[in-house]
């Protein structure tokens, strides 16, 4: 259960990413960002990885690792981005990932009570 959540999730913000690409994409994709993101992309899928048998706390760590490195990334680019469409679009997408994080771990704690 809790992997076919993590699944819509992952779905849901492809379609949303979709949809800024399609409505800004013009505004957005003009803009300039004059360094590269901190984040050890490659740090963070390994400590996501997932090996053996994995209990469902591992697999909701590994969720919640991926989700606060994102989090991080887009608070990052918000902070540091110059042009106004491209730092509104990383807030709105912090936003969206935190409340995101919460459905997830509320998920996990219903499941859990089960």
């Amino acid at each position: 259960m809790l992997l076919d959540y993590l699944s819509r999730h992952e779905q849901h913000m492809e379609q949303t990413l979709a949809r800024y690409e399609k409505g800004n994409r013009q505004g957005i994709l003009d803009g300039w960002l004059e360094y590269s993101p901190s984040l050890d992309v490659e740090a963070v899928v390994q400590s996501c990885q997932l090996r053996g048998q994995p209990s469902t706390d591992d697999i909701l760590q590994a969720a919640m690792t991926f989700d606060d490195a994102l989090v991080n990334l887009y608070r990052e680019m918000a902070e540091k981005a110059i042009d106004h469409k491209t730092k509104e679009l990383f807030r709105d997408l912090l936003n969206l990932e935190q409340q995101e994080k919460i459905q997830v771990a509320r998920a996990a704690m219903s499941l859990n009570d089960m």
